[in-house]
């Protein structure tokens, strides 16, 4: 080990001038280094048998005998930088990012904080409207000659020829419940500044992309008639608040089921035969409840086109109970007729 350090010794005083200091650095990190060495081998010396602590205390300085050397052969062709990082080597590898970070200033020492802070801050940031856009907006279509702020059943038809859709389509329909709209064609400026941001967005191609993308991936998957309130919503829409109603007109009421079936996956099979009954053959009935509206979907899954599942001693609407009889009626005629004409 003294030979080595004369040999390094030596090497070092034949260095040039200019690479002085970085030497002078190494050579006393070397003398460091072998402190260190020294220390580690007399801890494993006194836990560990004497021959066996020989033999690993002999390799060990063998190996940092030839590690000092190359190193200082290194250094003597390369000049060292003014700093350098040392590596570590008791770094979890997992940890190693957010060391990096941190040198670099990225984050702070409580980097699990500052980076939910900084994630919040960036989804703000990315759904930032701006309420002057959807105020201009409103204006654009918003009834000025009406004692009330209001979109009227005029600036609904071009709000909905901007959004390229029907105004009387199903998505219409939906934008409405999203707008919590309380009047059939008619937008208040509450409701058209809430639906916006409900939407989260501020233009017109924003809320026609996020409206089919809604339809498509979160509504119509989902048994809508039940989802949130929507079905039980269309009833209320319906109305005519202005004028005080309480019922829902029938041929409001067919319209509206039409509209919302008209998506269903699995249409019932008695709805044609329902809305024949309404508009064709009890024409003296004017209006139909909430309690008949609300109850129909379920109705009609009970029903399943076989009327002989109906039991009119349940807590039915009588509307439904009239409405089987007349089915049954109808179908017993047939029945007469068909075999009739067969005999």
């Amino acid at each position: 080990m003294g030979q080595c350090l004369n040999k390094y010794s030596g090497q070092m005083s034949r260095a040039t001038p200019t690479n002085a200091s970085s030497i002078k650095h190494v050579k006393k990190k070397a003398k460091k280094d072998l402190y260190e060495f020294n220390n580690t081998t007399k801890k494993l010396f006194l836990h560990s048998s004497q021959d066996s602590s020989i033999s690993q205390r002999n390799s060990l300085q063998q190996r940092t005998t030839n590690s000092l050397l190359s190193r200082t052969h290194h250094h003597q062709h390369q000049q060292l930088p003014k700093t350098q990082l040392e590596p570590r080597r008791d770094i979890p590898i997992h940890k190693i990012p957010e060391l990096l970070a941190k040198i670099t200033c990225h984050i702070s020492p409580s980097s699990d904080k500052y980076s939910s802070q900084q994630h919040t801050t960036n989804s703000a940031r990315a759904v930032q409207l701006s309420d002057q856009r959807i105020e201009t907006l409103f204006e654009s279509y918003c009834d000025h000659q009406a004692t009330e702020k209001v979109i009227n059943i005029d600036g609904i038809i071009r709000f909905c020829h901007d959004l390229q859709l029907n105004p009387e389509s199903f998505e219409i329909l939906v934008l409405a419940w999203i707008f919590r709209a309380q009047q059939m064609y008619q937008f208040t400026h509450d409701e058209f500044i809430g639906g916006f941001k409900t939407m989260k967005c501020d233009n017109i191609n924003d809320l026609r992309t996020k409206l089919c993308t809604y339809l498509e991936q979160e509504l119509l998957i989902n048994d809508y008639l039940f989802y949130k309130d929507f079905y039980s919503w269309t009833y209320y829409y319906g109305l005519d608040r202005s004028n005080g109603q309480r019922n829902l007109c029938i041929n409001i009421a067919c319209s509206l089921w039409r509209l919302i079936y008209s998506e269903v996956k699995q249409r019932p099979r008695i709805l044609d035969s329902w809305l024949n009954y309404l508009e064709n053959v009890q024409t003296h009935i004017k209006f139909t409840t909430f309690d008949t509206w609300n109850v129909w979907p379920q109705f009609s899954k009970y029903i399943e086109n076989n009327l002989d599942n109906y039991d009119d001693s349940e807590a039915w609407p009588c509307l439904f109970d009239e409405f089987v009889e007349y089915e049954r009626q109808n179908k017993q005629q047939i029945t007469t007729t068909t075999d009739s004409m067969m005999t």
